[in-house]
């Protein structure tokens, strides 16, 4: 049981290792080095720098208090990240902070190639009403 606060970064592939330029495999095609190099420009910018800063230090809490507990963090068990939260409610955090930790910790999961704990409804219904985030509005 992997228990240690690790930055998730020594655990997430490289992009490059995402994008296979195997040409065994024709349901790829073959890609070129300027397209893979293009995706990983667009990959890398799919979250703003300070929001990967601050998913990275709320990573790092999450895998800390799951090793204080001696849980997995990655892949982390729903009731875990349910448990998490609902901590984070008790000693106070606001709503806004306590979603941001729950994305961070769903992102996290995508880019190690899991499922995203936080994809279940069961987390929230261990946190109290006034902690859970609001829905985001769809985009326009």
């Amino acid at each position: 049981m992997d228990s240690s606060p690790s930055r998730p970064s020594r655990s997430v592939p490289a992009l490059h290792d995402l994008i296979p330029l195997d040409p065994a495999l024709p349901a790829l095609g073959e890609l070129t080095e300027a397209e893979v190099e293009a995706t990983m420009a667009y990959a890398q910018a799919e979250k703003a720098q300070a929001t990967r800063r601050a998913y990275a230090t709320d990573w790092r809490d999450f895998a800390a208090w799951c090793a204080s507990r001696g849980a997995t963090a990655l892949p982390a068990h729903v009731g875990i990240v349910a448990a998490y939260l609902s901590h984070l409610a008790t000693v106070g955090l606001k709503a806004s902070t306590i979603g941001r930790r729950g994305a961070a910790i769903g992102y996290h999961h995508k880019l190690a190639g899991h499922e995203p704990p936080t994809n279940q409804e069961g987390q929230w219904r261990y946190v109290p009403v006034e902690a859970q985030p609001l829905p985001q509005r769809p985009p326009t």
